[in-house]
């Protein structure tokens, strides 16, 4: 039977509460409606989809080489499906949403659900909605390695923050998460990442940033079935880390989606490239990070339309516009599930 964790609300809570799925692939890359962009301009997709597993993508990237990214965070759920669930899944139509293809994926595929970024003193930043649903009880973490089939070690988490004002992917998609690690140490090679600062230098329209994550690796387009790509294939995540390189999107460049419109705001940013290279389901709450002398965390994987589409960029939460929040967050008492 599942427990709910206490939940302390600081100040209004904005969003409603959903119900419970453990075993769910939140798709924040859900379809919507799409116009066909111009060769060599900017695109939009569906709005944030989710996979009732919590993620994003990364499409058209490489494997990152090893130590690259020792931030890195894995969230995963300990669900463990019984026969009689994978024969029920089995059975299901090839094209029926509910199906999870469990016969055909690998354990640490079935389980992944979302990225985080350590940010130290055993706490990590992710996509609010990575963890809205009792993260206390059906997430984990897995830090200090690059393959989820093998390594690292595996926390629970004690504590998690949400923002007060989240509402889906479309507004303050962030939250903290705190794993115990006084009597359990991280692995050896684990690093913090620093947060931006609101008075780092501003990105420039086309600089590159850096995504990492174990999401799905087929592009897909709006409307489509969550596990299937565009081909028809189906969506496999990867056991080794991959990383893509994406263009910052200005918000007034961003805006000229008809997708995006209403949704460009301060706390959100905008990165994507012309030739399909995008995040995808699986690499929500993952980091996006620029390089000014050191690594930057600048944004957290949000939400997208579809998944590779030519010349949209993807949502992602803009970090620095949270430099206050996530201090006083930090400060939050530990052992339950909070809002804030």
């Amino acid at each position: 039977m599942k427990k709910t964790p206490l939940i302390i609300v600081i100040g209004l809570l904005t969003a409603a509460a959903q119900p419970v799925d453990p075993d769910a692939d939140d798709d924040p890359f859900a379809p919507q409606e799409i116009e066909q962009a111009a060769p060599d301009t900017v695109q939009s997709e569906d709005n944030g989809e989710k996979e009732d597993d919590d993620g994003g993508r990364i499409i058209g990237g490489k494997k990152a080489p090893p130590g690259s990214a020792p931030w890195q965070v894995q969230l995963f759920s300990p669900t463990i499906y019984s026969d009689a669930e994978r024969k029920a899944d089995a059975k299901l139509p090839r094209t029926d949403s509910r199906k999870k293809f469990l016969n055909e994926r690998a354990s640490y595929d079935i389980s992944h659900r979302c990225g985080a970024s350590y940010i130290g003193d055993g706490w990590s930043i992710t996509a609010a909605h990575c963890v809205n649903d009792d993260a206390i009880t059906y997430r984990r973490v897995r830090i200090g390695t690059q393959n989820v089939a093998s390594g690292g070690k595996t926390y629970r988490i004690d504590t998690v923050v949400l923002h007060k004002g989240y509402q889906s992917q479309n507004k303050h998609d962030i939250a903290l998460i705190h794993i115990n690690t006084k009597n359990r140490p991280l692995p050896s090679g684990v690093e913090k990442i620093t947060l931006q600062s609101p008075a780092d230098p501003a990105m420039r329209n086309g600089e590159t940033l850096r995504a990492t994550g174990w999401g799905m690796t087929g592009a897909k387009m709006p409307g489509t079935t969550l596990r299937l790509d565009r081909s028809g294939g189906i969506q496999f995540r990867p056991p080794n880390l991959l990383r893509v390189d994406l263009a910052y999107f200005s918000p007034t460049r961003c805006q000229k989606f008809s997708q995006f419109k209403g949704k460009v705001h301060p706390t959100i940013l905008c990165a994507g490239s012309s030739d399909g290279r995008d995040t995808c389901v699986g690499d929500s709450g993952g980091p996006l990070v620029r390089y000014q002398d050191k690594w930057v965390l600048v944004g957290i994987v949000s939400w997208g339309v579809g998944c590779g589409i030519k010349g949209l960029p993807g949502i992602y939460t803009r970090v620095s516009q949270y430099a206050d929040w996530i201090k006083r967050a930090k400060t939050m008492p530990r052992g339950t599930h909070k809002i804030f």
